[in-house]
């Protein structure tokens, strides 16, 4: 008798008509619901079990961090737009699980009114509370290179403001010196203490 094993997708033998359905299969971005596959197969699933919408997991693993509850916290901040044509705007933050200034990537802010203009490349710099300094979602430029048609410069700009970013939080230089600490020490804490209705402690 044949047996399916379901331990794993690393287990798994395709057969040559699988394969040839993968191969052909029209693709899209999941994170943004482009996924014509995924949206069919979510859609499909849903109907069969009688529920109001399915969610794909690639593996096992999402699928367990998937059960647990969502985390949410509350925190005060400061944003730094910069002046003279800087490929990067700031955050700064007085108290975070995952980082402790996150430098956003993309071109030069430019304020209308009270509102600021700024194309997101999908490149950031984190310094975490640890002190390491991080690179982020490197693949996501790369990918975004290709399909958005990226000219050679911006891809220049934003590499070459990267690498700068990087330099100043080693070296902490301005504006990463520390001199954010005293509007940092301006943000109201007890409001931040405060919960509000539907709020939970972070766990």
């Amino acid at each position: 008798m044949r047996r399916i094993d379901l331990r794993s997708d690393t287990v798994t033998r395709p057969t040559a008509a699988m394969r040839e359905v993968m191969a052909e299969a029209e693709v899209g971005d999941d994170v943004y619901g482009e996924d014509p596959s995924v949206n069919r197969l979510e859609a499909r699933v849903a109907e069969l079990l009688g529920k109001p919408a399915a969610l794909f997991f690639p593996s096992g693993t999402m699928a367990r961090r998937g059960e647990e509850p969502a985390s949410r916290f509350k925190t005060g901040f400061i944003g730094l737009v910069p002046s003279g044509g800087q490929w990067w705007m700031a955050e700064f933050y007085l108290s975070h699980p995952w980082h402790l200034i996150y430098v956003n990537i993309g071109t030069p802010p430019a304020w209308d009114g009270d509102r600021i203009h700024q194309i997101d490349l999908d490149l950031d710099v984190a310094l975490r509370p640890d002190g390491s300094i991080h690179v982020l979602d490197e693949d996501e430029f790369v990918l975004h290179q290709v399909r958005y048609g990226y000219p050679t410069d911006l891809i220049a700009a934003a590499l070459t403001a990267t690498e700068s970013a990087i330099g100043s939080l080693e070296n902490r230089e301005p504006p990463f010196d520390g001199s954010a600490q005293v509007w940092l020490d301006s943000v109201d804490q007890e409001s931040l203490r405060k919960p509000k209705a539907g709020d939970t402690e972070p766990g």
